[in-house]
């Protein structure tokens, strides 16, 4: 999914580029050693060591860029994961404080339907004590 990613994003910065003219300019540099966007020509000796030069060095970082990449698509995908962790705790956590409270106001319902003391009825007080007795 990640390469197909980036490989989207590859495709429409290219497109995005060919109607700018950069391709042109390009391949102006690559055959005719002509510096995009300006008039300046460069020499075929010139041309020869930039060759010799920017091959290598690509070839070099182009492993090391790649995985500078994706370390940092990784880390943008860890923080939202993170962002995403937060908020399904804080929904847990207020449903936990939510049922917490409800339990406590169905316990103080209940309490308060229990008569307050033994002398408001003393023969429940009593059946309550000694079940075995008949009522």
């Amino acid at each position: 999914m990640k390469q197909l990613v980036a490989v989207l994003c590859g495709i429409i910065i290219a497109l995005g580029l060919f109607f700018v003219g950069f391709f042109d300019q390009l391949i102006l540099f690559v055959l005719v050693g002509r510096i995009p966007f300006t008039e300046v020509t460069l020499s075929a000796t010139t041309m020869l060591i930039v060759w010799l030069a920017i091959i290598p060095g690509l070839l070099i970082t182009l492993p090391l860029l790649s995985k500078l990449a994706w370390s940092l698509i990784d880390k943008i995908g860890l923080l939202n994961q993170r962002r995403i962790n937060t908020r399904w705790n804080l929904r847990q956590k207020i449903e936990r404080i939510y049922s917490v409270n409800l339990i406590a106001v169905t316990m103080l319902e209940i309490a308060a339907q229990i008569p307050d003391s033994s002398t408001d009825n003393p023969e429940l007080f009593f059946r309550r004590r000694f079940m075995p007795l008949p009522a």
